[in-house]
């Protein structure tokens, strides 16, 4: 497999997590979805809402693959599905300090 193919179904994975958070499964209802919770994050005066989403919406295909989940799971964004809602909950109640 291509580094080509290997990001791209990275950037589908973490697109789609976000869709199945609203009961979806397309990559650009994700892209919205991410972007509305960029804006209500940032609009809420709590950036790192965004964040920890991001982020773990980001590792959790690294993780999936790394357990040896089928890539018909992960591209579907069922295991970033978790990892949305609990960055989404972690950057609502976890205190940042620097």
């Amino acid at each position: 497999m291509t580094f080509y193919m290997r990001v791209k179904q990275v950037i589908t994975a973490f697109s789609k997590g976000y869709s199945q958070v609203l009961l979806q499964n397309n990559v650009v209802s994700g892209l919205f979805f991410f972007l509305a919770t960029g804006i209500a994050s940032f609009n809420m005066g709590h950036p790192e809402i965004l964040y920890f989403s991001a982020i773990s919406a980001a590792l959790s295909p690294f993780f999936a693959w790394y357990l040896r989940y089928p890539d018909e799971e992960i591209n579907e964004g069922i295991w970033g599905y978790n990892a949305v809602l609990y960055g989404i909950a972690c950057g609502m109640v976890v205190p940042v300090s620097v």
